[in-house]
C-alpha cells in the first residue's frame, strides 16, 4: 500500500513539471516574439539610416540614374558668362516608398548652379528604397555635380558651352553628439544624433583594448578607464569620435 501511494506521487510530480516547463517555453516565446515585433517595427519607421543592409538603387540602374542627371541639367546662362564652375554637393533623402525628398546643397557655387542640381534632383523619378532587417528604410545619400567649362568651345549665341559631371552617389555620414564627464575613474556620458535624438547601441571602447561598452536605450554609458586613457566612439552611418580626458 506504502509503494502505491508513492507512485502516484511520483506520477504527478512528473505532470507539475512537465506542465510548468510547458508554460515556461510558451511565456517565453511570446516575449520574445514581443520583444521582437518592437525591435524591428518602430526603429525602422522613423530612423533616417545613412548605411545599411541593402542600399537604395535606381529603376533601371544607377548607371540610367547618372545619365538621367546629365541629360536634365542646364548649366546656368548666368554662371557660363562669369565663368563659375564647381562641385555642387546635393544631399536628399529616398524615403520609404523610394520618392526623394528634402533636397539641399550642401555647399555652393552660386549663379544658378545649386538651384538648378537641387531642380533636377526634386523631379528625379523614384528610388527602390533601402532595407534594413528585411524593412523598407529611409537614406541619406549624397551626388556630387561638376560643373566645368569648356572656355574654347563656344555656342551659337557666343556663350562659353559647358559640361556636367556626375559624380558616385553615396550614403552620408551623420555627426555623434557627444557629451561626457571623468569623475573618480570612470567615463559617463549621453550620445545623440545630430537632431538632439538619443541613441542607443552605440559603440564606446577604451582605445588599445578590447574593452568597451555600448549606450543604452537612453543613449547614457559608463565605462570604468584610466585618466589618459582615450575613448573611441563609433556607430554604423556616423563618423567616429575620439573622447581624451
Amino acid at each position: 500500500m506504502q509503494q502505491q501511494v508513492k507512485t502516484i506521487n511520483q506520477r504527478k510530480f512528473k505532470v507539475l513539471i512537465t506542465a510548468s516547463i510547458f508554460l515556461f517555453a510558451t511565456f517565453a516565446c511570446t516575449q520574445e516574439n514581443s520583444l521582437s515585433q518592437q525591435t524591428d517595427t518602430t526603429p525602422a519607421q522613423r530612423e533616417i539610416f545613412t548605411i545599411v543592409e541593402d542600399q537604395p538603387n535606381y529603376k533601371g540602374g544607377m548607371d540610367a540614374f547618372y545619365k538621367y542627371v546629365i541629360g536634365e541639367i542646364k548649366y546656368p546662362l548666368q554662371a557660363r558668362n562669369a565663368g563659375v564652375e564647381g562641385k555642387v554637393q546635393v544631399q536628399f533623402v529616398i524615403e520609404r516608398d523610394g520618392s526623394i525628398s528634402n533636397v539641399t546643397a550642401i555647399n555652393s557655387i552660386g549663379s544658378g548652379c545649386d538651384q538648378e542640381a537641387i531642380r533636377v534632383i526634386e523631379n528625379a523619378p523614384d528610388f527602390i528604397a533601402g532595407s534594413q532587417r528585411g524593412r523598407t528604410v529611409k537614406t541619406t545619400m549624397v551626388l556630387p555635380i561638376t560643373f566645368k567649362l569648356n572656355k574654347e568651345k563656344r555656342n551659337a549665341d557666343n556663350s562659353v558651352q559647358g559640361t556636367i559631371i556626375a559624380g558616385e552617389l553615396l550614403t552620408k555620414l551623420e555627426e555623434l553628439k557627444v557629451n561626457t564627464n571623468y569623475t573618480n575613474g570612470e567615463w559617463s556620458g549621453t550620445i545623440s544624433d545630430a537632431d538632439g535624438n538619443k541613441l542607443p547601441g552605440v559603440n564606446i571602447v577604451l582605445a588599445g583594448t578590447k574593452y568597451g561598452t555600448v549606450s543604452d536605450l537612453s543613449g547614457t554609458f559608463r565605462i570604468k578607464a584610466e585618466a589618459d586613457q582615450e575613448l573611441h566612439i563609433s556607430r554604423v552611418g556616423y563618423e567616429g569620435v575620439v573622447i581624451k580626458n
